[in-house]
């Protein structure tokens, strides 16, 4: 396949579908690898994606039982 001029790149970094990418595997080397069509998620994208939503939830989590903590302790009896 001959490697076009220009790569496309939409703003979340993903390739649509049927669009030439170019996907880079370490700044500062020339290691790309030119692709085409939709990219999918690498692994190390999921487990972070995954991450990030455990630590939301469990961030939510302790704002709760920070509020219910407070609202205990500043009771008017």
């Amino acid at each position: 396949m001959p490697t076009p001029k220009s790569s496309f790149a939409p703003p979340d970094n993903i390739a649509l579908e049927n669009e030439v990418y170019t996907q880079v595997f370490c700044p500062g080397k020339d290691e790309k690898m030119l692709g085409y069509g939709l990219r999918e998620k690498t692994l190390l994208e999921e487990v972070k994606s995954q991450f990030c939503m455990k630590a939301t939830e469990r961030e939510a989590c302790l704002i709760a039982e920070a509020e219910e903590r407070f609202m205990k302790l500043t009771e008017i009896e």
